[in-house]
């Protein structure tokens, strides 16, 4: 068995997405390699799932936004000083993967919105970042999130560029890669 994952720590950003069921299937791929796997969720991610189903796959505590405002949580620290959870999580962190991600998140972080704590960790962040869009084709070639996925290339984030998937209606371009690619390419970034 390959010992690239073996230890690392590994956030992983969910997004408000109907293919948000294949990230369970990521997490489980990790946890195999001996990975440990930190779920994220951001608010639109809560809408399609519960952060008790990240927990579970992933065996950690699934993050949500109400840890980001919640001052009564603590996270592992000196007892001299404080560490709020996004920079804890930031620092945390051998890599930052984001499956799926949605237009919405790809606009926010292009402009450093940091109002949910994917977004805080990752602006806080010196690890990698690798983020797998999921969305309509209409959606992906906006000239808008065409621009943000500039951006976000030209600050160093690794974005892939979403394949083309058979549908009812002829072909369409969107889906996130199969997890053996999304593994590749962890690898590539680790």
């Amino acid at each position: 068995m390959s010992k690239e994952f073996e230890g690392k720590k590994i956030l992983i950003g969910v997004c408000g997405s109907a293919k948000l069921y294949k990230t369970c299937s990521l997490i489980e791929a990790l946890r195999e390699k001996k990975a440990r796997v930190t779920p994220i969720l951001t608010s639109g991610g809560e809408k399609f799932a519960t952060p008790l189903l990240f927990t579970a796959v992933s065996k950690n505590k699934c993050f949500t936004n109400k840890d980001f405002f919640d001052h009564n949580f603590t996270v592992p620290q000196n007892k001299e000083t404080f560490t709020p959870l996004h920079i804890y999580l930031a620092k945390y962190a051998d890599i930052i993967i984001v499956a799926p991600a949605t237009a919405s998140f790809i606009s926010k972080l292009a402009h450093g919105e940091a109002s949910e704590l994917l977004i805080a960790v990752i602006v806080a962040s010196k690890a990698p970042v690798c983020i797998f869009p999921s969305m309509n084709i209409n959606m992906w070639e906006n000239p808008i999130t065409q621009e943000n996925v500039k951006k976000l290339k030209n600050y160093g984030y690794y974005i892939y560029e979403p394949t083309e998937e058979e549908i009812a209606k002829g072909i369409q371009k969107g889906k996130m890669p199969g997890i053996d690619k999304i593994l590749e390419v962890i690898k590539k970034y680790l």
